[in-house]
């Protein structure tokens, strides 16, 4: 494989949907919802390698984390994004699986509570959903705001894992 090439593959069987996996030789770069299904899913590519045996254990400890059987994964990730992204980034990896935190309180331990905005903005742009758990950022109200994958599958991935949050009540009135 060539340097910086990157492996695609699908999980089609999971409580949530479709996933999109890639990986490169120095590991997971990408979990993602896609917005169109392929014509195909495809599988693990049946190549030798580094990204295909990261893509094999990304496939392996995501279906461990459905099935319940998981709350901390262990893989190699290649995060590609600004030096703010992937400290945010990695302030996420230390999220308990079951916890939640809010924008402001990360922001907080960035050192600036106006950076609340720009802590959305990361989660946001984070390319390994449920690995690097933005779906464990909430609003300092507890309302589930934003996620890539839809607020609906933020409140599924937060009930898998028991965390306790208060669902947004709806003013009907």
């Amino acid at each position: 494989m060539e340097p910086d090439a990157i492996l695609t593959c699908h999980m089609a069987r999971t409580p949530l949907g479709l996933l999109r996996l890639s990986a490169s030789e120095d590991g997971l770069t990408e979990v993602i919802f896609p917005s169109r299904a392929p014509s195909e899913p495809k599988p693990v590519p049946r190549t030798r390698g580094e990204a295909q045996d990261h893509l094999r254990a990304a496939v392996s400890q995501l279906t461990e984390y459905f099935n319940g059987k998981r709350t901390r994964f262990q893989l190699q990730l290649d995060l590609r994004g600004t030096d703010f992204d992937c400290e945010v980034w990695q302030m996420l990896l230390k999220i308990p699986c079951g916890k939640t935190r809010t924008y402001g309180q990360l922001a907080k331990e960035l050192g600036a509570i106006t950076l609340a905005r720009a802590v959305g903005g990361a989660c946001g742009r984070n390319p390994i959903s449920i690995v690097v758990p933005c779906h464990r950022v909430i609003g300092a109200d507890s309302s589930l705001t934003g996620y890539g994958g839809g607020v609906s599958r933020k409140e599924k991935l937060l009930r898998l894992e028991g965390a306790s949050f208060a669902a947004p009540q709806l003013d009907l009135f």
